[in-house]
């Protein structure tokens, strides 16, 4: 969410406070899925009943909480956490996408606001057909391949800033911004621990969620049916980065290798207020600032 911050806004103080954020709610929605299980259990419900996952969070969960003492009170604590974490994904996913269109076609910029509107009538329209009897099994199943795209994504993210841009510059650029040093200890968790921790989820995630829709409907054949539609569109997202690259590569010029490393160098990575950029310009080279262009014009020259 860095294009609509201040470009002084003390990222380090802000990153911890998301990070324990996001674990209050996971916390939260940890806590309400165990109680959910064992009320649910109590009454006779099985765990395999149609919709367990999203039907129970909207319906079983209020019903359960009118059997504690304080209902109005735990269900307010209840409907806080689920709005904080529907709004939380909503929120990071709209405007991921939204920012990436607008730094792919800069002419949206300057309609920024009928992008955003036009972009929430599309997928509200869309979402009618998750809203239909049939429409929540695709919802259900589609839902259990959301976080392995996400963990995939950061895993992504993680490559691009600490590998691709390095954790020199990163750390820089962070002091630049804040005047306070990112310690190279939490760099190296971020470049080498998260992701194993990152990998191990993918994994565990992809066998669970083939299990839960094999063995978790009324039959095996629907859960057949319902994973290979998942599959399908799971493997139709992500064909679009390979084609994405495919297109970046045939852009450029030159012979394939040095098509390869303009691709994967950073360019021109600086601050877009003209104030700052100059300031960074002072402090660091030129050179540094456009290390692909440089670099590529060199190998080419030779």
């Amino acid at each position: 969410m860095a294009s609509y911050n201040n470009f002084k806004t003390n990222i380090y103080k802000y990153s911890w406070f998301m990070c324990l954020g996001h674990l209050g709610v996971i916390i939260g929605i940890a806590c309400i899925s165990i109680f959910l299980k064992y009320f649910m259990q109590n009454i006779g419900i099985p765990k395999t009943y149609p919709h367990y996952g999203e039907f129970t969070d909207f319906v079983t969960v209020p019903f359960a909480l009118t059997f504690l003492e304080w209902p109005n009170f735990w269900t307010l604590i209840f409907l806080t956490i689920l709005g904080l974490g529907s709004l939380n994904i909503l929120v990071i996913q709209l405007f991921s996408l939204l920012t990436s269109l607008y730094d792919e076609y800069e002419n949206l910029r300057d309609i920024k606001k009928h992008a955003l509107f036009g972009t929430v009538a599309i997928l509200l329209v869309t979402s009618i057909l998750f809203c239909s009897n049939h429409g929540i099994f695709f919802f259900e199943t589609l839902s259990k391949f959301s976080a392995i795209t996400q963990v995939i994504l950061n895993l992504l993210l993680l490559l691009v800033v600490l590998w691709v841009y390095g954790r020199e510059r990163f750390q820089r650029d962070v002091y630049f911004m804040i005047s306070q040093t990112y310690s190279t200890w939490m760099v190296f968790v971020v470049r080498f621990v998260a992701p194993l921790f990152l990998i191990s989820g993918v994994i565990i995630g992809f066998i669970l969620s083939v299990v839960s829709l094999l063995f978790h409907n009324d039959t095996l054949a629907s859960g057949i049916v319902f994973l290979f539609i998942t599959i399908i569109f799971f493997l139709l997202a992500w064909c679009l980065i390979p084609l994405y690259c495919i297109i970046k590569i045939k852009a450029t010029v030159g012979k394939i290798g040095i098509r390869l490393k303009r691709c994967v160098r950073p360019t021109d990575w600086y601050p877009a207020d003209p104030e700052y950029k100059q300031s960074y310009e002072e402090r660091f080279s030129t050179t540094d600032m456009s290390h692909q262009l440089t670099i590529v014009s060199e190998e080419e020259n030779n």
